[in-house]
């Protein structure tokens, strides 16, 4: 027997599919008018605005009377566009953008829906500010939902580890630029040349250059021919140009001891 109520549903899911299909082509023709050049759009879902009026008023006062958004995340920030429930149309409102600097993190939560479609959060954390929650419905847009959370930890940690230091200050304009700029991206104006790096060298220890230099003037002393102690009487060991002079009064005593006469002393030689 046929039953007559398979065609109807084969309508009905046939008419459900074609319903996803538009409203999916209308979620991303409106998200691609506001996509600047070059820019690409990475995931998408539609939801609306959450979280009592301090969560509207992170987005602001428009977020009352108009709080079903289209949600897109691009290369470089996330857009929020106002849209109109019953024709999902794009509002003359202006669109809200949040940099992908100035999110600190994208969190999803599922609800519980007590049986009926299946219910999410997105909050989207500020790095300065309060957090923005937004609320959407239906398998698409929850999965939806997570696989941007996703997209938005990959590629913001490929962001991250890339990205220069921001650590020095325009000297106009006095806003954060990138460590080492030549110029301001904000006012133009020419930043400082950065200075040198100092670097550490090893020093090793030298010898004295005293020392050095008479270790280099001074002639060794060697032991006479004879075996004579060349320090009579014990004495110590003194500069080397002393030692010098003694060994020459020395050798001039013997000389002279040898041969009878004694005659004239030098100065500074010892009775």
């Amino acid at each position: 027997m046929v039953n007559a109520s398979e065609p109807a549903e084969d309508q009905r899911a046939a008419s459900q599919r074609a319903e996803r299909r538009a409203a999916r082509a209308a979620l991303i023709s409106g998200l691609h008018s506001q996509l600047q050049p070059h820019e690409q759009l990475l995931a998408f879902l539609r939801g609306r605005v959450a979280g009592g009026w301090r969560g509207k008023l992170a987005i602001g006062p428009e977020a009352f009377f108009a709080p079903y958004v289209n949600i897109g995340l691009t290369d470089k920030r996330l857009i929020l566009q106002h849209i109109h429930p019953d024709t999902l149309r794009p509002s003359e409102i202006e669109p809200h953008t949040f940099e992908l600097a100035q999110i600190s993190a994208l969190t999803y939560s599922e609800i519980e829906s007590f049986g009926g479609p299946p219910e999410c959060s997105l909050t989207i954390r500020l790095a300065d500010g309060d957090p923005v929650r937004l609320r959407t419905e239906s398998a698409d847009n929850c999965g939806n939902a997570r696989a941007m959370c996703g997209v938005f930890a990959a590629f913001t940690a490929a962001e991250r580890a890339v990205s220069p230091s921001i650590d020095a200050h325009c000297i106009h304009c006095h806003k954060e630029v990138t460590s080492g700029a030549r110029f301001c991206p904000y006012c133009g104006a020419k930043q400082p040349e950065p200075a040198p790096s100092t670097r550490i060298v090893d020093v090793q220890e030298v010898a004295d250059p005293d020392d050095v230099a008479a270790s280099e003037t001074s002639a060794p002393i060697e032991p006479s021919p004879s075996g004579e102690d060349s320090n009579p009487g014990g004495a110590t060991e003194g500069h080397p140009a002393e030692q010098k002079i003694s060994e020459l009064i020395d050798s001039w005593a013997r000389r002279h001891e040898a041969s009878g006469d004694p005659g004239p002393r030098p100065e500074g030689g010892s009775e």
